[in-house]
């Protein structure tokens, strides 16, 4: 096999949708209404190395992941969650408090959260990027 000319990374990625509730306190000098989403969220996960089976990260470990987040945040108002306490419950901190929620999950050597990017509208989404 050809060495490439530049260390690169691989990205695993998953996808789940779950409906929530939110409103944000301050949004413009006044309060939102309470509302629901059908949001959608990818979550990639990135490794620099591939295992010795040329396994990034297995797909089954995030498959695993994905349904627990969906279990933290279905059916849940976003602002009742303890991740919202003093802070809105906006896309933007909704993708910061998933990557928060899985990197701990993370077992595999050498794998940490890529990003996670939440669509909160079809066409409109907002990512986070840790650190």
């Amino acid at each position: 096999m050809q060495e490439s000319s530049e260390k690169g990374h691989f990205e695993i990625a998953g996808e789940l949708s779950f409906r929530a509730s939110h409103y944000l306190r301050t949004f413009r000098g006044s309060t939102e209404d309470l509302h629901e989403h059908d949001y959608r969220v990818r979550i990639a996960i990135k490794a620099d190395e591939l295992d010795t089976d040329g396994i990034a990260f297995d797909f089954g470990e995030l498959d695993v992941i994905l349904q627990l987040v969906r279990g933290k945040y279905e059916g849940h108002s976003l602002n009742e969650l303890s991740d919202f306490a003093a802070i809105n419950p906006s896309t933007e901190n909704l993708a910061r408090s998933i990557a928060d929620f899985v990197y701990p999950k993370l077992k595999s050597a050498g794998v940490r959260v890529a990003f996670v990017e939440v669509f909160e509208l079809e066409h409109m989404s907002a990512c986070y990027y840790p650190g």
